[in-house]
């Protein structure tokens, strides 16, 4: 089974769901295969700094040998920051929009697929005279099937965001963003 994580895309026909929670998100992800590409929608609410991310996505491949592969994938939509003001992760109110291109590769380990992926999310943002972030991201991942068309997994990640002007993090940027999501994914069809 294909990892929506990964860079194999779907089969034509075929839509996968893939959710996620844990440090410091939870959210979902569906995508749908349409004959070499993949595409789909995204919801992402970071709950340690209060930031929520719905966007459209896509993914195309870019090479295949054997059961490895990669892949161009990117998310594009709208972003919101409804200002934390707690602790280590306090962020300031603010909208914009998201853009985060990416590579994905993927290859089987054992029962399960590894995914290691390459992004670079940004968003420009409005308030205070307007403001962007870039946040160059790393990542790894492993599912596996459980049963039928149920998969489960890990994702590790690392990036270091940076925020500039008026976006909602500029008063601690740059930061380091550490992430462990737990994942459950399902093939609908």
């Amino acid at each position: 089974m294909p990892s929506l994580l990964g860079g194999e895309v779907l089969p034509p026909g075929n839509s996968h769901l893939l959710g996620w929670a844990g440090y410091p998100s939870l959210g979902f992800l569906y995508a749908q295969g349409l004959g070499g590409v993949d595409a789909g929608g995204e919801m992402q609410l970071g709950w340690a700094t209060g930031e929520l991310e719905a966007a459209g996505f896509l993914r195309a491949p870019l090479w295949r040998e054997g059961a490895s592969a990669l892949a161009f994938r990117a998310r594009a939509g709208l972003y919101a920051c409804f200002g934390a003001a707690y602790g280590r992760y306090a962020h300031r109110g603010d909208t914009g929009f998201l853009l985060a291109p990416g590579l994905a590769f993927s290859a089987p380990a054992g029962g399960a697929t590894l995914a290691l992926g390459l992004d670079l999310p940004a968003a420009a943002t409005g308030a205070r005279g307007g403001g962007a972030w870039l946040a160059p991201t790393a990542s790894a991942s492993l599912e596996a099937p459980l049963l039928g068309d149920l998969s489960a997994g890990a994702r590790f990640s690392l990036a270091r965001r940076y925020d500039r002007g008026g976006a909602p993090g500029a008063l601690r940027s740059p930061d380091t963003v550490v992430e462990l999501l737990f994942l459950l994914g399902y093939r609908l069809f």
